[in-house]
């Protein structure tokens, strides 16, 4: 194994990728620079596939020696708890569709890695990607058992039929801490989440909870629609062993993009003369990009008079453009918080214009 390290030879570095982080379309320059004394005790290691190989055929068939010995204890379960997790020293133990492994990884800025094998021997895998923009449940189950995530896309038997009342009342935008969480739409008899650029469906169960299902993976969670004395709905209740989070709804509508700012927004805008986002339009539609973490959102105009994105891990963005008398867009708000805003001057129309 002669192409693995805490720290990379100089003879590698030019040979080693670049990390993608959080739908960047540039690499992150020094995504291979990381402190060392803070991520060694997590691993921390590079390494090869060639050398992730060796290392994995020593765990499937471990040599009849004291190290063997040290191999085997490693894989012993000296963890469990009654959700079925099972840990190892070193090792998880894990389920991926039908496939039962033994398995160990994980994601920091920029990459997505794991590697394991199957409890019986039969097969080994190895993971190495230098993007962290996927869940790593997901990548791993559609690798090793792909067939299982057919039963994803099939309604559950049990789901019934969502009444007309929620159906016509349900669609808006719900916040946590005064911003955009998600927003729930009708399309025809069913109901949908759009949160954090991904689209799942809301099913009723026999004991009036909804559930989501996210066609990529397969996600669920107990959810409640809040209803006031007038049957009009006030949120959405997230219900979790830790307790229940309610997000308020708004009473905002999804409008056109004023012609005023499909005309004028477009732009770099910044703080003290220092670039942040840019903003451009596209069809119609407004597009913000941060220059710094090169995150892409597309903002959507409400009846309120704020622009509405749900790509954020946590929140989405809470946008009011500034105006001057010509109604062109002169900079922008953007909120952090329910009351906490920063805003943000036009320095110039393009990123060319000096």
């Amino acid at each position: 194994m002669d192409s693995t390290f805490f720290l990379p030879p100089e003879r590698l570095k030019k040979h080693m990728a670049l990390g993608h982080h959080n739908n960047r379309e540039e690499a992150l320059d020094k995504s291979h620079e990381y402190y060392p004394d803070i991520m060694i005790p997590a691993g921390a290691l590079y390494s090869s596939a060639h050398d992730l190989q060796i290392w994995l055929e020593s765990q499937i068939a471990p040599p009849n020696s004291t190290l063997g010995a040290g191999i085997q204890k490693a894989k012993k379960v000296y963890f469990k708890d009654d959700k079925g997790h099972k840990l190892g020293l070193l090792w998880h133990y894990r389920q991926y569709g039908n496939k039962s492994t033994i398995g160990w990884g994980g994601h920091t800025a920029g990459f997505l890695t794991d590697h394991g094998f199957s409890e019986d021997g039969s097969f080994a895998y190895i993971l190495l990607t230098n993007t962290d923009n996927y869940s790593l449940g997901d990548v791993l189950e559609n690798l090793l058992d792909p067939q299982s995530r057919l039963t994803d896309f099939v309604k559950p038997k049990d789901a019934q039929a969502i009444s007309p009342q929620i159906l016509e009342k349900a669609a808006g935008i719900y916040f946590r801490n005064g911003l955009p969480f998600c927003e729930i739409s009708k399309n025809g008899e069913s109901l949908f989440m759009n949160y954090n650029a991904r689209l799942m469906e809301l099913f009723l169960d026999k004991d009036n909870y909804y559930y989501l299902v996210d066609p990529p993976s397969g996600i669920g969670g107990k959810n409640l629609f809040e209803l006031d004395p007038a049957k009009n709905i006030t949120g959405f209740s997230v219900l979790s062993t830790g307790g229940t989070t309610t997000l308020p709804k708004g009473d905002m509508r999804q409008i056109d993009t004023p012609k005023e700012l499909l005309d004028s927004a477009a732009g770099i805008y910044g703080i003290d003369n220092q670039p942040v986002m840019e903003v451009s339009v596209h069809n119609g539609l407004i597009e913000g990009l941060l220059l710094d973490s090169k995150e892409r959102v597309v903002l959507s105009p409400y009846s309120d008079g704020f622009f509405y994105s749900f790509l954020g891990m946590n929140n989405g963005e809470k946008i009011r453009f500034l105006m001057n008398s010509q109604k062109n867009a002169i900079g922008l708000d953007l909120w952090t918080s329910e009351t906490d805003k920063i805003s943000f001057h036009k320095i110039r129309k393009s990123k060319d214009e000096l």
